[in-house]
C-alpha cells in the first residue's frame, strides 16, 4: 500500500502536448489535475509518466540491468567503495530489491489504463495507449514475479507465491486495500494476458523507446521461456525477430550499438536525454567504467573472461578495457545522446552519466529460440540460431555442432557471453532451477534450494499489511 500512497502524492498525471522525440521529456505535474490530464491530449503525458517512472535508479535506471549478474558468477565487486559488495557476497537481503519502483510503474500504467476511455483523443490512439500500458504493467509484473517467487516449473517446498496484483488505479489513501500475493500460477496468467491483448493493440510504428508490438511479441517469448513453453517461445520470438523493430547487427557494428544515441537491437529501450541525468553513485557507467569521478565498483570475474575467444570475440575485444588492475566493460558509458569519447575501448568523458536501457534485445529473442529449439529436439535449427549470432560476434570460423544437453548448455554459454552486464544471468540460472556457482573470492555456491534464491519484500510493506507473506527465511 505504501508504494501507491506515494506515487499517487508525487506524480499521478503529467499533462503536456509532445511530438515523438519529446515524448518522454518530463513537465513539472505537481499542479495537474486529474480532469485537465484528460482534456485534448493529455493522456499522452499519463502515458510519459509511465515511461519515466521506469527511470529510477532502483529499478531500470540501473539497479535491474545489472544486479542480476552480480548475484550470479558474471560480475564482481572489487571492493574499492564497497558498492555491491553484499550482492556479490549473497548476503540476505542483498537481492535485486525492486519492489518500491516496480509498483510506482505499475500505479502509472492502471492510471493509464484506467483513464484511456474517456479521453478526448482518436480511438485509434486509444487502441494504441492501451496497448502500451498492457507491455508496460506484463514487464514489471514479470520483474516482480521472477525476482520475489519462483517460476512455476521449479517451486520449492510449495511455495508458490507470487506478488500482490493490480490491475486497477489507486486514486486515493482508502483504494490501496491490503491484499495478500496471488500465486505465481496466477501472475503469470496476469503477464500472459496483457501481452496477447497488448500484442492485438499495438502496431510496429513506434519507435524503440515505446511499446511495439514487436516489443509485445519480444516480451512474450521471454515469459513463455520462463514458463517451459517452448512452441510458444518459438512462435513469438519469430514473430517478434521478423516485425521489423529491431535487427542484429554485425560485429564491426556492435559496440557502436551500445554506444551510439539508439540501440538498433533493441525491442524495447528505456532512453535518456541529455537533460535527464543520473548520480555518478547509482550511475551505472559510474560503477562499470573509469570514467573521471566514477566509483568503479564492478568488474568481470575471471570465469566469465576465461568463457570469451578473446582473439576474435568482438563482445571481448570491443567491450573490454584494463585499468585499475582490473578489466571492465564499456556497455554503459555516461551519454545518452551517443557523444561518447573513447581512449581505444575505454570512455574518457561523460554527458550525464546516464545510458539508454535496451531492455529487450534481438540477441536475446534469438536465444530464446534457440533454447527452445534446443528443448524441443530441433537441434539443426538451434544450431543455427546460436551459430548465426557468433557469425556476427567475429565466430564465423568457430560454430557449435553440439547435440543433446550438451547443446542447451551452449545455448545457455552463449547467453551467458552475449547478455553480460544486462542483468539476466541470475534469472537465467534461477529459471531452470540451476544452483549459483560463485568461482572467485571463496565465497560457496548458493544451492538453488537455499531462501536467498528469493529476493525479500521490504519489511514496512509486511508490517503493515497482515495479509502479505515475507517469503521463507527472512
Amino acid at each position: 500500500m505504501r508504494n501507491y500512497i506515494k506515487y499517487l502524492l508525487t506524480c499521478l498525471f503529467l499533462i503536456g502536448v509532445f511530438s515523438c522525440e519529446d515524448r518522454l521529456s518530463l513537465q513539472d505535474p505537481t499542479q495537474i489535475t486529474k480532469d485537465q490530464a484528460l482534456e485534448g491530449d493529455g493522456i499522452e503525458g499519463v502515458a510519459i509518466s509511465m515511461y519515466s517512472s521506469m527511470q529510477n535508479v532502483a529499478y531500470y535506471g540501473a539497479r535491474m540491468m545489472i544486479v542480476g549478474d552480480v548475484l550470479a558468477d558474471n560480475v564482481r565487486a572489487n571492493f574499492l567503495s564497497n558498492r555491491y559488495a553484499s550482492e556479490y557476497d549473497n548476503v540476505p537481503g542483498s537481492h535485486v530489491a525492486i519492489y518500491d519502483p516496480c509498483y510506482e510503474v505499475l500505479s502509472a500504467a492502471n492510471n493509464l489504463l484506467a483513464n484511456i476511455a474517456n479521453s478526448e483523443i482518436s480511438d485509434s490512439r486509444k487502441r494504441e495507449l492501451e496497448g502500451e500500458g498492457k507491455f508496460v504493467r506484463a514487464l514489471v509484473l514479470h520483474d516482480l514475479v521472477r525476482t520475489y517467487g519462483y517460476e512455476p516449473t521449479q517451486i520449492v517446498n510449495g511455495w508458490d507465491a507470487g506478488v500482490v496484483v493490480r490491475t486497477e488505479p489507486v486514486e486515493r489513501p482508502d483504494q490501496a486495500d491490503l491484499r495478500a500475493r496471488e500465486t505465481v500460477t496466477a501472475v503469470y496468467a496476469q503477464i500472459e494476458s496483457d501481452l496477447l491483448s497488448a500484442i492485438s493493440l499495438l502496431n510496429n510504428d513506434n519507435p524503440n523507446y515505446l511499446a511495439s508490438r514487436g516489443a509485445a511479441e519480444a516480451l512474450l517469448s521471454r515469459v513463455y521461456l520462463y514458463l517451459e513453453r517452448y512452441d510458444d517461445v518459438i512462435t513469438y520470438a519469430t514473430d517478434a525477430m521478423n516485425s521489423g523493430m529491431a535487427t542484429l547487427v554485425a560485429e564491426s557494428a556492435y559496440a557502436d550499438a551500445f554506444h551510439g544515441q539508439f540501440n538498433p537491437e533493441a525491442f524495447f529501450e528505456l532512453i535518456f536525454d541529455s537533460q535527464e541525468t543520473i548520480s555518478l553513485n547509482s550511475a551505472l557507467a559510474g560503477v562499470t567504467t573509469t570514467l573521471p569521478t566514477a566509483w568503479s565498483d564492478l568488474v568481470y570475474t575471471d570465469d566469465l573472461l576465461s568463457i570469451y575467444d578473446q582473439a576474435n570475440d568482438v563482445r571481448y575485444l570491443d567491450m573490454t578495457f584494463p585499468d585499475n588492475d582490473f578489466i571492465y566493460n564499456n556497455k554503459y558509458s555516461g551519454s545518452a545522446d551517443g557523444n561518447n569519447v573513447f581512449e581505444g575501448n575505454k570512455p574518457t568523458e561523460f554527458v550525464n552519466w546516464a545510458d539508454n536501457m535496451p531492455i529487450i534485445r534481438y540477441s536475446e529473442v534469438l536465444l530464446n529460440r534457440a533454447e527452445a529449439y534446443a528443448e524441443t529436439d530441433q537441434e539443426d535449427l538451434a544450431r543455427a540460431d546460436v551459430n548465426l549470432l557468433r557469425a556476427n560476434r567475429g565466430l564465423a570460423a568457430s560454430p557449435i555442432s553440439s547435440t543433446g544437453a550438451t547443446l542447451t548448455n551452449d545455448v545457455l554459454l552463449e547467453r551467458r557471453r552475449e547478455l553480460a552486464f544486462e542483468g539476466h544471468r541470475w534469472f537465467d540460472l534461477k529459471r531452470r532451477g540451476m544452483d549459483i556457482p560463485k568461482p572467485q573470492g571463496n565465497i560457496p555456491t548458493l544451492p538453488y534450494s537455499n531462501f536467498r534464491i528469493l529476493g525479500n519484500l521490504p519489511n514496512g510493506d509486511v508490517d503493515i499489511n497482515p495479509n502479505l507473506l515475507q517469503n521463507p527465511g527472512y
